[in-house]
């Protein structure tokens, strides 16, 4: 149920086109919810945030079992 609640306060936030609020609630909640991991990604490709985005990846040195192929290639 929390993380059902917590994606419906990102995808507000996105609504509203407050995408630091939504990039604060995926940075909290990185680590405690896979399900989040892949969105996160998604959203920090898809706002150009190439820098993060490596960041995040440079920590694995093989795909995560998270990470969804049809999104973005690993």
């Amino acid at each position: 149920m929390q993380l059902l609640s917590i994606k419906n306060q990102i995808q507000k936030a996105i609504d509203m086109w407050n995408f630091s609020m939504a990039e604060r609630l995926y940075q909290n909640n990185f680590d405690i919810f896979d399900d989040i991991k892949m969105e996160y990604i998604n959203f920090l490709y898809n706002t150009s945030q190439l820098e993060k985005l490596y960041n995040i990846l440079d920590n694995y040195n093989d795909k995560p079992n998270w990470w969804l192929d049809l999104d973005i290639s690993f």
